[in-house]
């Protein structure tokens, strides 16, 4: 069985090397936790329920959602990353009638929380949510693929692009993300949307910060993530940079911002 082991861990490493020294990235090192879930090193030290640094993360992860009422729209638009639970909830959108279409967006994201990276896929995220979104009953004619993005500011760019080339509405639309990536997406959209900007929801599948973590990421893994992308949020906004719009970060949370990155979890912080 360990023999087993080692091998899966070894096919599954190298697929996660070819597709990042495509991606001109250097190769991720990997870990393994006794249950088997995987752990890129550095995601930080163990989280233990009920510790400040468990606290912490709360804040931020609450942060980070927007909560936004979703009503009816022209289009779903969906980021695309490793987590397909995103896919589930734009069809789930769609069926219920919340707009007449859904168009994914993601090529092979190079950022932590990619597919490649996180489930070693060798097809751009978009065509892998896609594919499912069909598997669930969403007619061809209402799934639009846009492959080529790697990151927010390309999403926004190449889908907008996309959806004008196939003469479709988008004066309204709903942005599916994952749960604490929704306040970074809404930041991005309201700066790099070209032309007018939409009336936009941005929404994510209802899970928690305790329930989030599954066999492709780590609870760790969601820390480091997170705690990159409230930095960003900051850092992607100054005028140099220009790239989000302001968002206004509380004391609180960035106190707990700077305590998780003390306590190790900085795997994606700029240095």
């Amino acid at each position: 069985m360990q023999c087993l082991a080692a091998l899966v861990c070894a096919y599954v490493g190298g697929l996660l090397y070819q597709n990042r020294r495509r991606l001109g990235e250097p190769p991720v090192a990997w870990s393994w936790f006794p249950t088997g879930r995987r752990r890129r090193l550095g995601d930080g030290p163990p989280l233990v329920a009920g510790s400040a640094e468990w606290r912490w993360a709360e804040a931020v992860w609450d942060f980070m959602n927007v909560g936004h009422a979703v009503e009816p729209a022209d289009g779903i638009l969906v980021l695309c990353s490793h987590d397909v639970r995103v896919a589930d909830k734009a069809v789930e959108l769609y069926d219920a009638g919340m707009g007449h279409y859904i168009c994914f967006s993601g090529g092979f994201g190079a950022g932590p929380h990619s597919g490649a990276n996180l489930n070693g896929w060798t097809r751009p995220e978009a065509d892998v949510f896609a594919d499912r979104a069909r598997a669930a009953g969403v007619p061809e004619d209402a799934v639009l693929v846009e492959n080529a993005a790697t990151n927010t500011g390309e999403n926004c760019r190449f889908s907008a692009a996309l959806l004008d080339r196939a003469g479709r509405a988008r004066g309204s639309l709903i942005v599916v993300q994952k749960p604490f990536m929704e306040k970074r997406s809404y930041a991005t959209l309201l700066k790099q949307w070209p032309g007018k900007t939409p009336r936009v929801a941005v929404t994510s599948p209802s899970i928690s910060f305790m329930d989030y973590p599954d066999a492709h990421v780590s609870r760790e893994a969601v820390v480091s993530i997170m705690v990159g992308d409230l930095q960003r949020l900051r850092l992607y906004a100054t005028p140099e940079r220009d790239f989000q719009a302001p968002v206004a970060i509380p004391d609180d949370v960035w106190a707990a911002y700077e305590g998780l990155v003390a306590a190790g979890y900085d795997g994606n912080v700029l240095k």
